[in-house]
């Protein structure tokens, strides 16, 4: 059984005009991802044949203005039913999108692969849509939705083309910049637009007038058709006058007869594609003549590379990544994942962790919720001996929290151990305090107990603890369904979602519920309304349970929403596709040990990346195969937690293979710097 949950998107607005119908014909631009030089031209003509620099690739029906994923492993396009549809770079595995009467056109990837922007005009009015990418959104199956930010001006909107997404290097913790272009019309006329996706708030904003805007992929500049049908860019960022007035800097890329449309930017940002039209012609008119390409700086004269029409498209080569985090051990290992992303503390005392958690390396029952608590508290999760302070593990804490906190600062670099001293031993308690760090037990008289003081240490807030967004509910007899809700719990909770940004996993005693359990669940009214969590059973287990004292499946208080499937491998892909809005990571761990997959992840969540148990021989499931295939343009890398025993070496190959397109992956093993 399952369900889902769906972060809601804006409210949809149909935008009328005037001019609507005649836009529905406008050239726009096609998606361009960043890519190196050697990136192929595709040219998609309407037959079943897209033309991969000069090689024929057969689809199974008409293609349409086709459109390249930011890896170059899939393609969406319009089909011969005016669809939208997703196929691999072969033409195979075929997925489509959309439903329903309308012209679209213009198809573009956006949010690193994850969403699909395209347009749309239905009886004459055009606006611009945005869906899931794999088909899924939060696990159901995927509805388009109006992209509302450009509705909130007056006018039709068409032709958009690709956000772009670009990490500062000297600011990794900043977000990344994400923009979608798009072609803005009234009854002034054609107009280039520009919105800031990383917010949901404001508008669009004018750039200039013109038409079929295209933007590098390096963000530098966006490319467009003047008045004139020739190729222009203009400089981003646009700068503005004290009155808010763009003042942009305009580049003349193309001043011949030649009318253009169509515009695409090469991989590497250097070059402009396009169809070319007779003079005067327009695209009602089907006037396109042929396809050709220009320096995007202007310096020199257009090169024909096709002599029929057709749409352009770079296929981006753009190689992903599989990494091996794993030790000698399962201390080693969570050592590693530690060292992937926790940078060493500088020598002022200042560190980018703040925290570690501290568990015990031969048991599950106390660390089930440990990965939240690891990312709430901003540190790695670790694991050591009962009886006293691994010699590594100790020089792994002091690497990433460096000196102590001065005697005066307030808060304190801490470590918290999971468990009594049945767990972690006084002796323990006794290592770290000598190493000069405050310590903090969390602990109760079982699991149960356990589970719930995490729960608030998560949640605590000035000494108060506060209701969670999201309350996972998982078995505390067996590790994985807990495992698999813990990297859920300790990412960063999407917008939208009600309450703060916090979740958390307790546990059930396989069908019953515990009284500490009962207890925690109960303080919130589980109603779906602001400030009330929402309830997650993973697994059949805490179904169970939940039901049992009283909770149920629908609307009203009590409510709580089942995630579970056949086994523990089917549990965990439901869990990564409900709870997991676009990941670009993806983590791997054995199903049947539970070490590697609590230290990994913690880190998982920390990247926002769910984490799929796999069987250590078989490998992963044909329904996580298709999965991540469908899912490849937003992944770019996937980490297995565990040497080649605990997880055969040829799950590396196969999840590799599955997330990549034509550039393949490489594979590294311990990475560090991942953010």
């Amino acid at each position: 059984m399952r369900s889902s949950l769906r972060a809601s998107l804006a409210v949809s607005a149909v935008v009328a005009s005037s001019i609507a119908a005649a836009l529905s014909g406008a050239a726009g631009a096609q998606a361009a991802p960043a890519g190196p030089a050697a990136s192929p031209l595709t040219i998609s003509d309407g037959t079943a044949s897209v033309s991969v620099n000069g090689r024929s690739v057969h689809f199974s029906g008409a293609v349409t203005d086709a459109a390249w994923a930011p890896d170059g492993s899939r393609l969406a396009y319009i089909d011969g039913d005016g669809q939208l549809a997703v196929a691999d770079a072969a033409g195979g595995d075929v997925r489509v999108l959309t439903s329903g009467a309308g012209a679209r056109s213009h198809p573009t990837w956006e949010d690193g692969g994850s969403e699909i922007v395209f347009a749309q005009v239905v009886n004459g009015a055009s606006e611009l849509l945005s869906v899931d990418a794999n088909g899924l959104t939060m696990g159901k199956p995927t509805v388009a939705e109006p992209v509302e930010e450009a509705q909130r001006v007056a006018g039709a909107n068409s032709a958009p083309d690709a956000a772009f997404t670009q990490w500062d290097p000297a600011h990794p913790d900043a977000p990344a910049v994400n923009k979608l272009v798009y072609q803005h019309a009234d009854p002034s006329g054609p107009q280039v637009w520009i919105l800031d996706r990383n917010t949901r708030g404001p508008a669009g904003v004018k750039v200039t007038e013109g038409s079929s805007p295209s933007v590098a992929p390096d963000g530098h500049a966006v490319a467009f058709v003047d008045a004139a049908g020739q190729i222009e860019t203009v400089a981003l960022p646009v700068p503005f006058d004290a009155q808010g007035h763009p003042q942009p800097v305009l580049t003349k890329v193309t001043t011949g007869g030649t009318a253009y449309s169509h515009l695409t930017w090469s991989a590497d940002s250097t070059t402009i594609a396009a169809e070319g039209m007779s003079p005067g012609a327009t695209r009602d008119q089907d006037q396109a003549k042929d396809v050709e390409t220009v320096a995007a700086d202007g310096k020199s004269a257009p090169v024909v590379v096709r002599s029929t029409p057709g749409v352009p498209s770079y296929q981006p080569l753009v190689m992903d990544t599989v990494n091996r985090v794993d030790g000698s051990d399962r201390l080693g290992t969570a050592i590693a994942a530690s060292k992937a992303t926790w940078s060493s503390a500088r020598p002022d005392g200042s560190s980018a962790a703040s925290g570690v958690v501290l568990s015990r390396a031969d048991e599950f029952a106390d660390a089930l919720g440990g990965s939240a608590l690891a990312n709430h508290v901003g540190g790695p999760l670790l694991l050591t001996d009962t009886a006293g302070l691994n010699p590594a593990v100790k020089a792994e804490i002091q690497r990433v929290l460096g000196k102590p906190s001065p005697a005066q600062f307030t808060t304190k670099k801490t470590v918290y151990l999971l468990g009594g001293e049945q767990a972690l031993s006084p002796a323990v308690a006794d290592q770290v305090k000598a190493l000069g760090y405050e310590v903090k037990r969390l602990g109760g008289s079982d699991r149960f107990a356990t589970s719930v003081a995490v729960a608030d240490a998560v949640t605590t807030v000035n000494g108060v603890a506060a209701t969670p967004a999201r309350i996972f509910v998982a078995t505390g007899r067996n590790f994985a369904d807990a495992l698999s809700a813990g990297a859920a719990a300790s990412q960063f909770v999407p917008d939208g979602v009600q309450g703060d940004h916090s979740a958390v996993v307790v546990l059930t005693d396989d069908k019953a519920m515990p009284a500490a359990t009962a207890a925690y669940v109960n303080r919130a009214a589980h109603t779906g309304a602001v400030g009330s969590s929402t309830v997650i059973a993973v697994g059949g287990q805490a179904d169970a349970a939940l039901r049992s004292i009283g909770y149920h499946v629908g609307s009203g208080a009590k409510q709580f929403t089942p995630v579970w499937g056949a086994d523990r491998y089917a549990t965990s892909l439901l869990v990564a596709q409900d709870f997991f809005d676009g990941p670009s990571r993806v983590g791997f761990a054995t199903g049947l040990n539970w070490a590697d997959a609590l230290s990994g992840g913690a880190l998982a969540g920390h990247l926002n990346a769910p984490l799929l148990l796999t069987d250590p021989k078989t490998g992963p499931t044909g329904d996580v195969l298709s999965w991540l295939r469908h899912s490849a343009p937003q992944l770019d890398r996937v980490l297995v937690f565990g040497g080649k025993v605990a997880v055969g070496g040829s799950v590396d190959s196969v999840v590799g293979t599955a997330i990549s397109g034509p550039a393949g992956y490489a594979t590294a093993e311990n990475p560090t710097g991942l953010y």
